[in-house]
């Protein structure tokens, strides 16, 4: 047994040494971030700005955890390996988006001369308004320029970033970074270890969302002034969210009980509905409204162009191939599905029935 007086001596020696361990760390700590500081302003010096922002990232994000990589194969066997892995994930979403069956180009109508079919050109006002609405806080794309650095360009900056996005209209061709896009994969399931297990959200340029969403409003004003989109479809359309659809149907089914009458409902789910819209057919339709050339022949040369790697634990795979289906992360690509799928609703019903029969089964289908 030791004495108090022997066991006061050890405390005060260990406050001592502790109190001195602190002093050390914390000026340890003083030191590495005055040298992190410095090298921040050494490259917003130099105006390397997507390296300040990089490195504040990095410095900012929280470590957690749990890392599980493993994946299974087609045969069911566990990959671990980590280039193993990420050529399995690559393998499924080549699938997954029918890589073999890529066309070999899509009818976006060439011999469109007259300046009427091309459509006006690219109002700065436009370019203005689509980076004004970017979102903060979004991850950043393959060239990792975030959208906060995009909307606090000053006035020359913002002038060549205009400049490039009519270039981009009027030739019809896409930079190399806006066609691509990384993928990254997150469980649905714990502990999940096959692909269906897994959704993915897909990165994009944030430079190249402002084209895009341009796009997006030139294409929703023709939409919306042939009345193509049904008025009983919800979804991705402003005023008629999936809450109004519920609504909608609470209030039928409770008007059918109070008069005795039987309510039917059917619900569809559409698998991987959005991986598999056919670009053709998609692009048939956007002429047959009235989407002016330029706009189409961007929307084509997109969707030919792009291709994707998939990024896990900060590596990326090979790029892969892309043959069908819509964009994740791209503005455009809840409006084009909309379109999309009110054009097999509408080729569904004419070869079903007419008239009146035909609203009828409209309303009901696209309300469930």
């Amino acid at each position: 047994m030791f004495s108090s007086k022997y066991c006061t001596k050890i405390q005060i020696q260990y406050r001592k040494l502790n109190n001195e361990l602190r002093r050390i760390t914390e000026k340890a700590r003083a030191t590495w971030w005055k040298e992190q500081c410095d090298e921040l302003k050494e490259m917003q010096r130099k105006g390397r700005h997507d390296q300040v922002y990089q490195k504040i990232k990095q410095l900012s994000t929280k470590k957690n955890g749990r890392k599980t990589t493993a994946i299974q194969d087609k045969t069911g066997t566990l990959l671990t390996e980590p280039k193993a892995v990420l050529n399995r994930w690559k393998e499924y979403i080549e699938e997954l988006y029918n890589k073999e069956e890529k066309p070999d180009s899509v009818d976006i109508d060439e011999e469109c001369n007259t300046a009427e079919d091309q459509g006006p050109d690219l109002l700065t006002e436009e370019i203005l308004l689509a980076l004004k609405e970017m979102k903060n806080n979004k991850a950043e794309g393959p060239d990792n320029i975030p959208a906060e650095m995009l909307k606090g360009l000053d006035g020359k900056a913002t002038a060549v970033l205009i400049d490039i996005c009519k270039t981009i209209y009027t030739t019809g061709i896409w930079p190399a970074d806006f066609v691509q896009s990384i993928m990254l994969p997150l469980e649905t399931k714990p502990n999940a270890t096959k692909c269906e297990d897994f959704r993915t959200i897909t990165l994009i340029c944030h430079a190249a969302k402002i084209l895009l969403k341009v796009l997006q409003k030139r294409i929703e004003a023709k939409v919306d002034a042939v009345h193509f989109l049904s008025d009983d479809q919800f979804g991705f359309r402003r005023g008629t969210g999936t809450r109004d659809a519920i609504s909608t149907l609470r209030v039928l089914t409770e008007r059918s009980l109070e008069v005795d009458r039987d309510a039917y409902v059917c619900f569809v789910d559409y698998e991987k509905a959005f991986d598999r819209v056919d670009w053709k057919k998609l692009m048939r339709v956007l002429r047959r409204l009235g989407v002016d050339y330029r706009d189409r022949r961007l929307i084509g040369n997109l969707y030919m162009g792009q291709s994707f790697t998939v990024r896990i634990e900060g590596e990326d795979s090979e790029a892969g191939i892309i043959g069908r289906g819509t964009r994740q992360g791209c503005p455009l690509s809840p409006l084009l599905f909309n379109i999309y799928i009110q054009e097999l609703l509408n080729e569904t019903l004419d070869n079903v029935t007419g008239g009146s029969d035909r609203w009828k089964i409209s309303a009901g289908y696209m309300l469930c």
